[in-house]
């Protein structure tokens, strides 16, 4: 794995808020990213389901991590974790709220844990004081082109997410 290419200093979370719904174009239909104090009807589904998984494991919901409900072949739901400033580690996981045949233990299925400098990771961009989106890097674990020519997030990120509300 690659490691991130800014050195990983310890600041809080961005106080501007960065949920809403993202879309980037050839992902298909976007997703709402929720914290846990969102309120919509598709935020309380998916945190119910977060918190669910992590009551299993005796842990309960960061708050300063993001979540979503995406369903995509490497998962149905996505876990960002803060890292530091507007960066998160990004995490596909499959999640199991009711558990899975006769077993009823809720569970998930993911990668791992985030650890600052390990990619994928997003990198939210705001401009006049808003969220406009957020880049996703590190995916192909290795510098790539874009990387090297250089800019700013929208230009390098693998994947660009447009937030649209």
């Amino acid at each position: 794995r690659r490691v991130a290419p800014i050195e990983v200093v310890e600041e809080p979370a961005p106080t501007v808020d960065l949920t809403g719904m993202y879309s980037a174009s050839g992902y298909g239909p976007g997703f709402e990213l929720c914290s846990i104090t969102s309120t919509s009807p598709v935020c309380t589904r998916t945190l119910a389901d977060f918190a669910v998984v992590a009551s299993a494991y005796g842990r309960s919901l960061s708050p300063t991590d993001l979540y979503a409900w995406w369903p995509r072949l490497w998962g149905n739901s996505l876990r960002l974790e803060h890292i530091s400033g507007t960066r998160y580690g990004l995490r596909p996981t499959e999640l199991y709220p009711q558990g899975h045949g006769k077993n009823k233990t809720a569970f998930e299925l993911r990668e791992g844990v985030v650890k600052p400098g390990e990619a994928p990771w997003a990198d939210f961009v705001i401009e006049d004081g808003r969220v406009v989106g957020f880049g996703l890097s590190g995916t192909v674990g290795e510098e790539t082109l874009l990387e090297k020519e250089g800019g700013g997030v929208k230009e390098t990120a693998d994947a660009w997410f447009v937030k649209t509300t």
